[in-house]
């Protein structure tokens, strides 16, 4: 065999193992590319009404028989935790004193008058956080004790945080103690839904999965 023939040979050989080689880079990046893309969190979508969000005060009251049911109370819970955060943001980034003294007496109505330390935290932690929008992503509700005067439970919640620019930040685990209080200033068998002690997810009990 000619050397010219076995040079042809081995730089067809190179070519072949070289073009091998991008064949498998690229299949790399393509199913790289799917993996952060399926894990990708998007964009904050959808309006945020400012001026309605300033109107949320949970001034709302609740049966029994609507509070005995545990996809009520979910539906509700989802609802109050995504007031409070909607609010929450928007108070952080208000310059307005007067609105913002509007908007901390709507805050506390989301806790009971003594307890005004979780309010402070977790006011404090929106701050520093420096955010635009927050969604709720999924909640898990614990058992709660059975409806008496004050009904206490738990729930852990997943909420997707945004940026000012609606680009996803992160995204937090976090667990509050809820109160369904009776309410004797309206009716007997009504009650007012507020928060207290956020902090860190609760690994016990396992209930209700929205």
């Amino acid at each position: 065999m000619s050397k010219s023939v076995l040079k042809l040979k081995k730089m067809k050989n190179k070519i072949i193992l070289f073009s091998s080689i991008l064949l498998v880079l690229i299949v790399l990046i393509v199913v790289f590319k799917y993996i952060i893309n399926k894990n990708e969190v998007p964009s904050f979508e959808g309006n945020f009404n400012t001026e309605a969000v300033i109107k949320y005060s949970n001034e709302d009251n609740f049966t029994r028989q609507k509070l005995d049911s545990l996809s009520f109370i979910d539906k509700i819970t989802s609802q109050k935790i995504q007031e409070l955060f909607d609010l929450l943001i928007v108070s952080s980034n208000n310059e307005d004193e007067k609105l913002n003294k509007i908007l901390n007496n709507q805050l506390k109505n989301y806790f009971l008058k003594e307890d005004t330390l979780t309010l402070f935290h977790i006011k404090n932690e929106i701050d520093s956080l420096n955010i635009g929008f927050a969604k709720l992503k999924s909640i898990s509700i614990l058992k709660k004790d059975s409806m008496e005067a004050d009904s206490i439970g738990t729930v852990n919640f997943v909420m997707n945080l945004y940026k000012k620019d609606k680009k996803y930040y992160k995204t937090i685990e976090k667990s509050a103690r809820y109160i369904l209080k009776k309410n004797p200033e309206i009716l007997k068998n009504e009650f007012k839904y507020y928060f207290s002690n956020f902090g860190k997810k609760d690994t016990i009990r396992e209930g209700v999965t929205k």
